[in-house]
């Protein structure tokens, strides 16, 4: 009897995510996530940036993106710092300085990158939001949850990307990744995106 309600409940949860995979869609153009040396970062909430006016200490400082990607300066006030490269935010920097001091310089240095993150969710050993410090493989993310636990089914995993106000729910197979089956261009993580592991 025990056999038969497992047998039906297993056969419920497969044509329950049979339905669920129907509405995924495979991105046959999805594009790899360049690596590092192709792009620049893109700071984000809670980087620590060092912030080096050359031969005026007192402009110079260390600070913490806010949540609101701003950074506070002196003279100069409130920065919009997220969503600018660190070259991109050393122009605006030195162009508003440049009204009320002789600038010969500005660095920004990203000292600390916390807001570029992934989620590994489902059933991994370890759970949870990692950061993303450098280019991340899927297989990247799986070991640094520590693997799979013995309820996994490694060939349905799914990346959940979000793009605006679009969802793309990319479907990956861990044998085909394995085998060297899989296109290059799902192998790769981008910021904000989950890795569901069924």
């Amino acid at each position: 009897m025990r056999a038969g309600v497992l047998i039906a409940a297993l056969l419920l949860s497969s044509l329950v995510f049979t339905a669920c995979a129907d509405q995924m869609t495979e991105v046959p153009n999805f594009r790899r996530v360049p690596t590092s040396e192709a792009r620049s970062y893109v700071i984000g909430p809670d980087d620590l940036l060092q912030i080096v006016v050359w031969k005026n200490e007192s402009l110079s400082r260390e600070l913490r993106v806010r949540p609101d990607g701003k950074i506070t300066l002196p003279l100069i006030n409130d920065i919009q710092a997220g969503g600018k490269t660190p070259s991109d935010l050393r122009d605006v920097i030195s162009t508003r300085l440049e009204k009320f001091v002789e600038v010969a310089g500005v660095t920004v240095i990203v000292k600390e990158i916390n807001s570029s993150k992934v989620s590994v969710l489902g059933q991994v050993r370890k759970p949870g939001i990692y950061p993303l410090r450098s280019d991340l493989t899927v297989l990247d993310a799986i070991a640094m949850a520590e693997g799979f636990n013995e309820f996994a089914a490694p060939d349905r995993m799914v990346i959940i990307r979000k793009n605006g106000n679009e969802t793309r729910w990319i479907k990956v197979n861990y044998d085909e990744i394995l085998q060297g089956r899989i296109s290059e261009d799902r192998l790769f993580l981008a910021s904000g995106d989950t890795l569901v592991v069924p």
